[in-house]
Order: C-alpha cells, then structure tokens, then sequence
C-alpha cells in the first residue's frame, strides 16, 4: 500500500468501514450503560409507606427517609428534588440554595 494511490471508491469504503465500527461500538456502549441502569436502579425506593407532615419534614428526611423523585407526594419534596436538580446540573458546585416559591405551569 505504500507509494499506491488510493482511489476515490478505496477510501470511501475504508471511511464507511470505519463509520460502522465506530457506531457499533457505541451502540455496545449503550447497552451496557443500560443493562448498568436496570440492574443497580432502585426505583421508588422508600422506607416509610406514610407521607411526612409539613412539621417533622426535615427531621424525618435527616432519618433516612427515602422520597419518589418522579412522584413527589407535597411541597417540602417537590422543593428537594427541585433544590437537587439545580445543584446537580451546575456540578455540586451551589451549597447554599434557597428556594422563595414554587409555582405550577400548566
């Protein structure tokens, strides 16, 4: 292959050739990731089947009471979720966040 010249079909076949490794490769990449997320995935994970009352909220969440993120049952954990998902996407780097209000569109 040295010192031959490459034609114009020759590298389209060797860019497609390498293309498909590539999204094949990714897409193995993405199953895996997946099959990761079913197997350790804990959903709607909670310890205490009661709602928690407006007055022992913080208390009862500090004792290690887990709350549905895709379902929250009243405002102090809408506000949590909420509060977690801001710190999340600016990449843990917000520690004291305060939420004033919350209002419901739609």
């Amino acid at each position: 292959m040295l010192g031959e010249t490459v034609t114009l079909a020759q590298a389209v076949k060797v860019s497609g050739l390498s293309m498909l490794v590539v999204f094949a490769a990714l897409f193995a990449i993405c199953q895996v990731l997946e099959l990761f997320s079913l197997i350790f995935h804990k959903r709607g994970l909670k310890k205490n089947a009661g709602t928690v009352g407006k007055e022992n909220a913080n208390a009862s969440h500090e004792e290690g009471v887990y709350i549905d993120i895709e379902n929250p049952q009243n405002e102090e954990d809408m506000a949590a979720v909420i509060a977690a998902s801001v710190i999340f996407s600016n990449g843990g780097k917000m520690k004291n966040i305060r939420i004033k209000s919350i209002k419901r569109v739609g």
